[in-house]
């Protein structure tokens, strides 16, 4: 995370990242071989380290020494690494980031092993505390992101439902936000009535970042999403603002089919993606889909409100503006 990002947040978490910032890189250099080497590559690629901000802000507010989180902020980082290595695997990416992916670069096989490392390496970091249930709960997050996974590919080129949608996104980015709030606040001691609050305000708060990554998707600029425009609708993906826009265009039974079209057919002409990309943007869909995931980021922190103190809700309502900018300046550069 760039010192830039971290405007608006307290001096307690600035620090804290900062710190964190540096055992993750300390912890990487450490990685051996060259599948370590790579491995390291993937972890400073440009992630913004939302999961460990959020675990550091549900540790915080009862005075312990926060570097004791940092190898559980290790943790959730090499995790998610891990599922990105794996996720350009299964869809066959080229891109992320901006930088060619390695799977692309020296094949699905050696890939394959860099998210293994990943994996095992956030597995030996939570082994250095004596808390074995931080393990179970990470171990679960895996099982529901393969299941997310699982329905993401089941539903391609499928006209799924809201609530379909809702538990993918559960399943793919809800679940690990939720442990990294859990861990933070279950590290820290706090209450289970508290680590109840912390792991739903997470739970949200990673629900409201995929419709936002679902919306850029379709306004967004390549130098933004790291990857070309619209390549969820592309691979047949449906999001929140496709469901949105098609009940939007109830009786527009010719816009409606354009965008069912570009969705369930596989090699669709450029001029019918095109044109879909275009109904969906004019269609007042993506704001409407924006507007949900700002109403659920406020229950989020509301949730937070609960058990939280001032600096920690104002740490939270910073780190949903960091996330929202890249909204405000794809909408800026139109």
């Amino acid at each position: 995370m760039n010192i830039k990002d971290l405007d608006g947040f307290s001096f307690e978490l600035v620090n804290a990242t900062l710190l964190m910032e540096d055992y993750i890189k300390n912890t990487a250099d450490h990685f051996e071989g060259l599948i370590g080497c790579d491995a390291v590559k993937i972890i400073s690629s440009g992630g913004k380290r939302l999961r460990p901000v959020l675990l550091i802000i549900s540790y915080l507010g009862n005075c312990h020494d926060v570097q004791f989180c940092f190898p559980a902020c290790a943790a959730v980082e090499f995790f998610h690494s891990a599922t990105l290595v794996h996720d350009d695997i299964i869809d066959g990416s080229i891109e992320r980031r901006g930088k060619q992916t390695f799977n692309y670069i020296k094949g699905d096989r050696y890939a394959l092993l860099i998210g293994d490392y990943l994996f095992a390496s956030c597995f030996k970091e939570l082994a250095s505390y004596s808390e074995s249930n931080l393990i179970r709960i990470l171990s679960n997050v895996g099982i529901y992101s393969c299941l997310g996974e699982f329905l993401q590919q089941k539903q391609l080129r499928t006209m799924i439902n809201t609530e379909e949608y809702f538990l993918r996104i559960k399943n793919k980015t809800g679940y690990l936000f939720s442990a990294a709030c859990y861990i933070g606040a279950k590290l820290a001691k706090k209450t289970d009535l508290e680590v109840e609050k912390y792991s739903n305000f997470g739970m949200k708060m990673g629900q409201a970042y995929q419709i936002y990554d679902d919306s850029l998707d379709i306004i967004g600029g390549e130098a933004v999403l790291g990857k070309p425009p619209g390549n969820d609708i592309r691979e047949g993906i449906v999001t929140l603002p496709v469901l949105i826009a098609l009940e939007i265009l109830n009786g527009d039974r010719r816009s409606s089919e354009m965008i069912k079209r570009i969705i369930t057919v596989k090699n669709g002409s450029q001029a019918d993606f095109d044109a879909a990309i275009e109904i969906l943007k004019s269609s007042g869909a993506v704001d409407k889909a924006i507007d949900y995931a700002d109403d659920l980021a406020e229950e989020a922190v509301d949730d937070l409100k609960q058990v939280a103190g001032t600096k920690q809700v104002g740490d939270a309502k910073a780190l949903w503006s960091l996330i929202r900018q890249r909204i405000k300046l794809q909408t800026d550069d139109k």
